[in-house]
């Protein structure tokens, strides 16, 4: 199972461990609109909560790039200016 349905199995299941598990030390969330950086900790913190919550929602999900050492995952979501 590659590492892009390893983390749609985690997040679809609300498993915050298996999630957090997949992520690298130096793995960051970048927001591309202000360029904002979250650490591994802190992403997790988020996910955590929304899981629990059950507020995740994934819309236009795709796996990038993956390879054995680089996963790259885009977002996206309908803008508000949309």
């Amino acid at each position: 199972m590659s590492i892009y349905e390893k983390i749609n199995t985690a997040m679809d299941n609300n498993d915050v461990n298996a999630y957090a598990e997949l992520l690298h030390e130096d793995f960051k969330f970048v927001r591309h609109a202000s360029n904002s950086e979250m650490s591994k900790s802190d992403w997790v913190n988020v996910i955590s909560s929304m899981m629990e919550s059950g507020k995740v929602t994934r819309t236009n999900s795709r796996c990038i790039y993956e390879n054995d050492d680089i996963f790259c995952l885009l977002y996206t979501s309908p803008s508000p200016r949309d």
